[in-house]
């Protein structure tokens, strides 16, 4: 006979209920008929409102009670999860150790997109008795009703707390576009290269010979990139798998029809157009990160115009492209850096400062904006000086010559030393802005919000506009990441999640990280 029933009765007027010893409470024995009857209902019911009682239930099981040969998998589970420690009193569930338990578990499922379900495998109830066998491990509902909403609490408190403290690819995809993809000789390249990557794409019979030609040739096997006309960057994709797979095209074009095939010098003009768009790509990279803010945008302007308009040993056949290329990027952003979102941004980023415009006017103007802002922002005694002290940049990797990224060194090269704009009013707003000026500007590996949480107190006027214009740039690709995050949240294992439960997940997978970063950092 089970233990549990040294704490539950069963009812006179209806023997398919028991009566709670403790609370008196009614609970179904999980069935219509005796047979049927079993004790889970009564185990969890312990489990979930009398914990004294459950650790009683334990104790006595594992003293009394043999493990069965043909025990059924729910009978496992309890029973792994049995303390070892005979006379060991559970954790109450509201102690601190518990709650803690608890958290990182609710963490790992929703870190990890698993199911709530988790709680109740038998390999996973084993290895928790293992490491805490004073902790009683809940249900599953407990983790998606109780824990879940209270872990969603924290994590959207924090980021409220860093929104209150605290340029779009499609403009690249027009100017490519104008430039380059609609150029007669290299929009027939790129239609042609299409016809070539459908015919393998919708014949298995065709692409299975692709391989063997792969593998005859000591190629890996890879499938050619299919291209979507909406994002250029697919197209220099699509291009540059044509280029890998050159060879392999050719053996293939000799036994084998295919829709199309290319010239020598369309495949000269090929390698030259994936050549020009190398230091797009680069630049489409680095604003679509999770990581990019408003202040990339004139630097990376100004880096693409300094790219265009230098001459390389690459642009055979692709010159008048690229001065086209040039024209149609000065137009689409020339008003970029009279936008105080993006200009503001740049200056107070410490990764550039106001070393990355392209004209003076637009520097001392900028000043004026900051002065502003920063005299504003100023609550501090006017006889407080901002501290000068500062810490070497760590050092920074050199990147590849005549790439996107080493464009900026060459620029900052080339920056000649100019003094802050002097018509400023007198007081300490004035001195922190020259501080920060006077600084070399930090290494681009380093993040610009780290920086401003280090050096919050030294500039602390500075950090309140940090705060204000260190935005993210207005891309979709984050936003369009997380449809692929909620695919892996809502899949076979978790079907029958409710809607609510399903963002409250999405919400921590995509923000608890950098909760607990944070906290790493503060520790």
């Amino acid at each position: 006979m089970s233990a549990v029933w040294n704490f539950f009765s069963v009812c006179e007027s209806d023997i398919k209920f028991v009566s709670c010893n403790t609370c008196k409470e009614n609970i179904p024995r999980g069935g219509s008929t005796s047979k049927k009857f079993n004790t889970t209902n009564l185990i969890q019911h312990l489990k979930t409102k009398h914990l004294a009682e459950h650790g009683e239930f334990l104790r006595l099981t594992a003293d009394n009670e043999k493990k069965p040969a043909n025990a059924n998998a729910a009978t496992v589970r309890r029973q792994l999860t049995q303390p070892t420690l005979g006379n060991t009193r559970p954790y109450e569930r509201d102690s601190q150790k518990a709650k803690q338990i608890t958290r990182k578990i609710i963490e790992f499922i929703g870190l990890d997109d698993q199911p709530f379900s988790v709680v109740e495998d038998a390999g996973f109830c084993r290895l928790l008795t293992h490491l805490e066998p004073r902790y009683m491990l809940p249900g599953c509902k407990y983790f998606a009703d109780v824990a879940l909403p209270e872990l969603h609490q924290t994590v959207y408190s924090f980021i409220e707390g860093l929104l209150k403290e605290s340029v779009s690819s499609s403009q690249l995809q027009l100017a490519i576009h104008d430039a380059v993809l609609s150029q007669r000789s290299i929009s027939d390249s790129i239609a042609e290269g299409r016809r070539i990557v459908g015919h393998f794409r919708h014949s298995p019979l065709a692409y299975a010979r692709l391989q063997s030609v792969q593998k005859q040739l000591g190629q890996p096997t890879k499938r050619l990139q299919q291209d979507v006309s909406t994002r250029w960057n697919s197209t220099d994709y699509m291009l540059r798998s044509l280029l890998e797979q050159k060879r392999a095209l050719g053996v293939y074009a000799a036994d084998f029809e295919l829709p199309a095939t290319f010239t020598s010098s369309q495949w000269d003009l090929i390698e030259s157009t994936t050549l020009l768009l190398e230091p797009f790509e680069e630049l489409t990279k680095e604003i679509c990160s999770s990581t990019a803010s408003a202040a990339d945008v004139i630097p990376s302007v100004l880096v693409l115009k300094h790219l265009l308009a230098k001459d390389a040993a690459a642009d055979h056949g692709v010159k008048t492209t690229k001065a086209t290329l040039l024209e149609a990027v000065s137009k689409r952003f020339a008003d970029i850096e009279k936008e105080p979102l993006y200009s503001l941004a740049t200056i107070i980023d410490p990764r550039y400062k106001d070393k990355f415009y392209s004209e003076d006017a637009v520097k001392i103007e900028t000043h004026r904006q900051l002065l502003r802002l920063i005299t504003k922002a100023s609550q501090r005694d006017p006889n407080q000086e901002a501290e000068a002290s500062n810490t070497g940049p760590p050092a920074e990797k050199v990147p590849r010559p005549g790439s996107f990224s080493s464009m900026f060194g060459e620029i900052l090269a080339e920056e000649t030393p100019r003094q802050a704009h002097t018509d400023t009013p007198a007081g300490p707003a004035p001195s922190e802005m020259i501080v920060y000026l006077s600084e070399p500007p930090i290494p681009r590996s380093t993040s610009p919000l780290a920086f401003w949480k280090t050096n919050k107190e030294r500039f602390p006027d500075l950090a309140k506009v940090a705060r204000a214009y260190l935005s993210a740039p207005c891309t979709s690709v984050e936003s369009e990441r997380l449809f692929s995050a909620a695919s892996n949240i809502v899949d076979e294992h978790r079907n029958r999640l409710m809607t609510e439960k399903a963002e409250m997940l999405l919400f921590i997978k995509k923000n608890l990280p950098m909760m607990l970063l944070n906290k790493s950092n503060t520790s």
